[in-house]
């Protein structure tokens, strides 16, 4: 158990020094990487007090929701809402 919570750990920690700038540059919007790790973290953080799941960016759905003409938050908090 302990192997498997550090690996997800390190995993958490690096992927969205990964993620985040590889979706903007889809995007092609600038990104504050300070903002993006607060907010990570404090989503991370609430998710673990009610023992939710972490959470991860997924760069392919990301991308394709962008693509597809996603835009907006209604439309992101609505997706949200049906997954």
């Amino acid at each position: 158990s302990i192997p498997t919570i550090l690996s997800l750990t390190l995993f958490s920690l690096i992927h969205v020094p990964i993620n985040i700038p590889a979706f903007a540059i889809t995007c092609n919007v600038e990104v504050d990487m300070d903002a993006e790790l607060i907010a990570h973290g404090y989503s991370n953080a609430i998710s673990g007090f009610c023992a939710g799941l972490q959470n991860y960016l997924c760069y392919s759905t990301s991308s394709l929701y962008h693509k597809s003409g996603g835009h907006g938050r209604i439309s992101s908090l609505s997706i949200a809402g049906l997954t």
